[in-house]
């Protein structure tokens, strides 16, 4: 799906993946700042609207965008980004083209976390929980009984939740449930290509075992988000912003600017292939 009304022809175009609910819309606002440079595209979830079964697969679907891409694109060097879980499909779908004998010069990551993320110790929600007690005193129990007990109820609501009315405008918690399937079992491969991962400041909220730290959200924090394990290439880039934020006015601006740098480094090298290619199509 087209993001910006650009025409150029002469460089090649950049293609995001959409995060985990599989909708491209809050990609516009990177892409514009690109049109007077490159045309950017968004890999929009099959599914999302309409009837269409979701894929349940990270392999496959990747292979299903690409095979799209490829129309619009079908020789590389290839700039491909993903905004949160939609980075771990580029980072598969830039694994399959290189294996095909592709250039892939860019890969982008914007908050990407891994497929499946490390669970927090028993030892570490014990000082987590000590550590609300001491900050909150008895009213720490009160919040936490409250908590647990929307958790329950949340939980009742969607398991007995009637199906959506048919012509919902989009599919999110379908594309949700196939997303959240496909990337639990995904073997993540490694990868000793171009990675960069652009991400919000971290957020170190509390410090447990091993001089660890865990997120607000009760999540390990991660310098790079746990990605240098299998990327050791991989190049973190701090914006401004959060999660969400980071992809909209006016923290976008410093992301679109960073991401302008990062593309322009890797095809520096490489400009004159590009345009050995186009000219022979």
């Amino acid at each position: 799906m087209p993001l910006n009304q650009s025409d150029q022809r002469d460089a090649p175009p950049l293609f995001i993946v959409a995060g985990m609910f599989g909708n491209v819309l809050n990609l516009r606002h990177l892409a514009l700042p690109f049109a007077s440079e490159r045309r950017v595209f968004g890999v929009q979830a099959r599914g999302l609207i309409g009837e269409t079964e979701p894929h349940r697969d990270v392999a496959i679907a990747s292979r299903d965008y690409l095979a799209e891409m490829q129309r619009l694109q079908p020789e590389g060097p290839y700039l491909i980004a993903g905004y949160s879980g939609g980075g771990i499909t580029a980072y598969e779908m830039a694994r399959q083209l290189r294996d095909a004998g592709h250039e892939v010069a860019v890969v982008a990551m914007f908050d990407t976390p891994l497929p499946v993320r490390p669970s927090l110790s028993r030892p570490d929600k014990a000082l987590i929980k000590l550590a609300e007690l001491k900050s909150k005193g008895p009213a720490y129990l009160v919040e936490w009984a409250q908590n647990r007990w929307a958790w329950e109820m949340r939980k009742r609501n969607e398991d007995t939740a009637p199906d959506a009315p048919a012509g919902a405008e989009f599919n999110n918690l379908k594309i949700q449930d196939a997303f959240l399937e496909a990337v639990g079992k995904y073997q993540t491969p490694d990868w000793d290509g171009p990675l960069t991962l652009f991400r919000p400041a971290l957020d170190l909220h509390w410090p447990v075992t091993g001089g660890r730290f865990v997120s607000k959200e009760r999540e390990y924090v991660f310098e790079d988000n746990d990605w240098r394990r299998y990327a050791p290439q991989i190049e973190v880039i701090e914006v401004p912003g959060d999660h969400d934020s980071m992809m909209l006015a006016p923290n976008v601006t410093t992301l679109a600017q960073e991401l302008r740098e990062v593309i322009a480094r890797a095809l520096d090298d490489g400009s004159d292939d590009w345009q050995q290619a186009t000219a022979a199509q």
